[in-house]
């Protein structure tokens, strides 16, 4: 039976193709080539949680949103079952022997796609790479268990270039951890939710005592946390076991908490070994509780007794011997401390001591927030205090595309891959409505006035919250830096529209302090980009589909470097080099107002003959000029750009696409008028085409100045 040329599909309907191929099947086809991970990457996913789990037998696992019944898993075994049917697949030009299986757990499915693991992970880290590109999606959480401490600083180096901040980290192995990658770890890697240590850091007189800015922190050897770190830090919750703190250390915390310390704090325990007891607990609770008013607790049923470790655990609590001190604000601080034998060592006690802070009842407030599922009082609950924001944070939301638009009514808009019909708009509006029943909000501090209003257009419904807009954005970026912080994903898009250069700058600047890439970038503005603004831009943001510039540039300047975005639309690309776009691995390139000869275009074809640009699928440039009548500037142009190439007329052919894919939310269509084809040997056809045009735009009387079009269409007929 003869098999189907899926891959000879024009773009637009492979496409449509792809996205109802399977989580496996999606993998499998986008390893197949450039294009076709190119192509599978164009495919709006819903948005999976990735989990990395580094041992022995490692995996990546794979969860979505909308199909919490299934789970899929790229397993690396240290021992692959050779009884099993393998079948190889190419990751990185290596060759992998595989299998497939398939598990059903109670109501949940785990399909698994199996490889064999390697001593460094190497392997996994490619297919990681792999898998968060093509569903342009960051790693979620991660653990490393069992493994000594070069893998261990190899690994998170690896995953800090990869991105800046990950939800959760769990370490657990059975060897020390040396200074270097503990710092390493703090210093490089933006912990969202919690970070759990299991192991022993393995210089005993190493002290830290900067802020630890993580919501959960779970140290199973805490002796190098300082007072004055715990002081400093902005934790929600601290579980410090083997700790070095003192009782006079406990007694200065609480102190320091009822003058307004800690003020996320929920929750700290410490675990402290002894090798002699205090005398008794009634010995160290004058010292624990010195020129402090304490209360014996009394259960009053508002207490909450369990605490929210993070996302995936609660931690039941006790009233069991308990003391309050109260702060001014009415917040209640309640303790508990109790001695108990080491049962790995009978010549040393525990002495173990928590503390936990309540004012609204924290279980009650999260189940409040798990069942809000509107944005606009999700935003409007998570704005009443740093608690309810920090309690929105925890709640697993679907996560939503998040876009900005600065202009003088700008946007944040934000759509859920669950729900198409219904678009959430924060507006923040230059010339605000006062005719409208205004609500104050505070941001970061600051009362604005606001307002709710929604609009139906077609089938989708537009819900707006509004603000008023101020001159360089700061109510905006504020609001922005909140909605990525509960929703707990990046900005998908931003653009910028007639804005100075000066803004243009402090607003990429701002943006690459929040994350390194973005899925697309769109500037336009009716003044010149300065050449410090553009390279800050392409040296600081990477833009995972298309970066959209319809601004001037600085005349005398040159850009020589690759440019690594996929699709490259410019409304004046003089600057753009013939080196440049021979470097790059841009897969569309528009260029206009460019400054290339038509020798430049000649070397260009001559070049991707020989296989450079193997990514490019089209290219089309644009020059004015000065010269002939158009006819005779027609022909002289085909011989410079056809110099040495063995050029054919383009014969019509059903399998050539008539449009290409721009990006993810535009195709352009093609023309087969006046084309003609190159072709490189392993069969790939280039089809071009070229015309003068007067420009519109020119108000000289002599007409001589027009526009010379080109264009480069790649494509195969035999794939």
């Amino acid at each position: 039976m003869s098999r189907f040329p899926l891959l000879s599909l024009p773009t637009l309907p492979l496409l449509n193709c792809i996205q109802y191929l399977k989580v496996f099947e999606i993998i499998d086809f986008s390893l197949l080539s450039k294009r076709t991970k190119a192509l599978v990457s164009l495919v709006n996913w819903n948005q999976p949680d990735i989990h990395l789990i580094f041992n022995e037998d490692s995996k990546i696992c794979l969860k979505f949103p909308n199909d919490p019944g299934l789970e899929w898993i790229l397993d690396f075994e240290s021992e692959l079952d050779d009884e099993l049917d393998h079948n190889t697949r190419v990751i990185d030009g290596n060759q992998f022997p595989s299998y497939i299986d398939s598990v059903l757990h109670g109501p949940k499915a785990f399909h698994h796609l199996i490889f064999p693991n390697d001593e460094h992970f190497e392997t996994m880290r490619k297919v990681v790479e792999h898998v968060s590109m093509i569903f342009r999606t960051p790693i979620t959480s991660f653990s490393i268990h069992q493994q000594n401490d070069p893998s261990t600083m190899s690994i998170v180096k690896w995953l800090s270039k990869l991105q800046s901040s990950v939800v959760t980290l769990h370490i657990d192995n059975e060897v020390s951890t040396s200074v270097s990658t503990l710092l390493f770890i703090l210093d490089n890697i933006k912990v969202t939710d919690n970070f759990s240590f299991n192991l022993e850091e393995s210089t005993p007189d190493f002290e830290y005592h900067k802020a630890i800015d993580i919501p959960s922190l779970i140290l199973s050897h805490s002796h190098w946390i300082t007072l004055k770190s715990i002081l400093n830090s902005s934790s929600r919750v601290l579980i410090l076991c083997e700790s070095h703190l003192t009782l006079h250390d406990i007694n200065s915390f609480l102190k320091q908490w009822l003058n307004g310390s800690n003020p996320k704090l929920e929750y700290i325990s410490i675990l402290r070994s002894i090798k002699t007891i205090e005398e008794n607990v009634e010995e160290t609770f004058p010292i624990i509780t010195k020129d402090l008013v304490v209360r014996e607790h009394e259960e009053d049923g508002k207490r909450p007794m369990q605490i929210v470790l993070h996302r995936k655990a609660t931690y039941p609590l006790s009233n069991v011997v308990c003391h309050d001190i109260v702060r001014d604000d009415g917040t209640i601080g309640t303790f508990h401390q109790i001695y108990f034998a080491r049962s790995d060592d009978p010549d040393f006690l525990l002495h173990y001591f928590y503390f936990h802070s309540s004012y609204f009842t924290s279980i009650e407030l999260y189940s409040i927030s798990e069942s809000i599922r509107d944005v606009k009082s999700i935003s409007l609950f998570s704005l009443l205090s740093k608690r309810t924001k920090a309690l929105v944070s925890l709640v697993n939301w679907n996560q939503p595309d998040i876009h900005l638009n600065f202009i003088e009514d700008s946007q944040i808009c934000l759509k859920f891959p669950n729900d198409p019909g219904l678009e959430w708009i924060l507006d923040f509006e230059s010339e605000f409505d006062d005719e409208l029943d205004h609500t104050p909000r505070a941001i970061d501090g600051n009362q604005f006035p606001s307002y709710i209003i929604s609009a139906l257009h077609g089938p989708k419904v537009f819900h707006y919250l509004t603000f008023p807009n101020d001159d360089h954005f700061e109510t905006m970026r504020k609001m922005a830096e909140h909605v990525l912080n509960i929703f707990r994903t990046p900005i998908a898009s931003f653009e910028i529209l007639q804005q100075s250069d000066q803004l243009t700058m402090s607003i990429v600047r701002w943006f690459s302090t929040l994350q390194p890439s973005v899925v697309n970038l769109h500037i336009d503005n009716k003044v010149s980009t300065s050449v410090p603004t553009l390279l800050f831009i392409l040296d600081n943001i990477k833009m995972t589909d298309h970066f959209s510039l319809h601004s001037k540039v600085t005349l005398d300047f040159e850009y020589h470097k690759a440019i690594d975005i996929p699709t490259l639309i410019l409304s004046d690309s003089h600057w753009i080099t013939l080196k440049s776009i021979l470097n790059s691995n841009s897969r569309v390139l528009i260029l206009c107002e460019s400054n290339l000869t038509l020798c430049d275009i000649n070397t260009l074809l001559k070049c991707w003959m020989k296989g450079s640009n193997p990514q490019l699928e089209y290219i089309s440039i644009r020059r004015s000029m000065k010269g002939q009548a158009i006819e005779e500037d027609i022909e002289e142009a085909f011989r410079v750009i056809t110099k040495d190439l063995e050029v054919r007329k383009h014969v019509e052919d059903v399998k050539k696409p008539m449009q290409v894919v721009l990006h993810r939310k535009a195709t352009y269509p093609l023309s087969n008028n006046v084309c003609y084809d190159i072709v490189r040997d392993d069969g790939t056809i280039g089809t071009f085409h070229q015309t003068y045009f007067a420009r519109s735009d020119d108000s000289d009387s002599d007409g001589h100045i027009k526009s010379h079009y080109f264009y480069l269409h790649v494509w195969n007929k035999t794939m």
